[in-house]
């Protein structure tokens, strides 16, 4: 999982559980198959957080508050505490990718939404997906308001998204307001909100080089 996050740090406990020292992945040589890494997270009380601030300020230390937390820790009694279930952190396009996709998976989904604590967003009311006689989904997550007239495969689609007849869609993420036309294909890619693909215009990525499209653009048959 934290292969391709470098700014990750590995976590060293001792026997009692306390941290003794978090150090960063990509620097540190890792020799075991697993390892304990935070989760950019911190408890902290009100008292020492304001204590730990003044140090660095004394000490004219300016960075952000987890580099602070970091470089103060060996000053301080830290527990770590173990998360149980799904994580992904998302700090690249490609991570992003990979935690969508995640999504697609019972297991990870199932630990992520319908765990003890629930996750609360924002509601958007709107008609079931429409599905067409020749529509062909599998393996997929589709929003409400969507159109299908072609193929979706391993993929999310979000909100109002149409995929016209004889369009293929696979192995990627299609935006709200999203249309892609008659004969097209979008494989391995991340189109974002209100991209037109016209009819027979090909988007073809790949797993290690994904395709990001920006909101709004139109592909046309040769741009690709």
């Amino acid at each position: 999982m934290i292969e391709y996050h470098p700014n990750e740090r590995l976590v060293s406990l001792d026997e009692a559980g306390y941290i003794n020292d978090l150090q960063v992945e990509g620097v540190t040589p890792i020799e075991s198959d697993t390892v304990l890494y935070d989760m950019n997270m911190s408890i902290v009380p009100t008292k020492i957080m304001l204590e730990i601030i003044e140090k660095a300020e004394s000490q004219d230390i300016n960075q952000n508050l987890d580099d602070i937390l970091i470089q103060f820790l060996p000053d301080y009694k830290t527990v770590g505490v173990e998360h149980h279930g799904y994580i992904a952190n998302i700090d690249s396009i490609n991570a992003y990718y990979q935690a969508s996709m995640d999504m697609l998976e019972a297991e990870a989904y199932t630990e992520l939404f319908q765990n003890k604590q629930s996750i609360y967003t924002k509601g958007h009311n709107g008609v079931p997906t429409f599905y067409a006689k020749g529509a062909d989904v599998k393996h997929s997550q589709l929003a409400t308001g969507c159109e299908i007239f072609g193929k979706v495969f391993h993929s999310q689609l979000f909100r109002k998204v149409v995929v016209e007849a004889e369009a293929e869609v696979s192995h990627s993420i299609i935006l709200q307001g999203c249309k892609i036309g008659k004969g097209a294909k979008v494989s391995y890619a991340i189109l974002d909100k209100n991209v037109t693909v016209e009819p027979g215009a090909v988007i073809e990525g790949k797993p290690d080089d994904l395709i990001v499209i920006g909101k709004h653009e139109v592909i046309k048959r040769s741009d690709f």
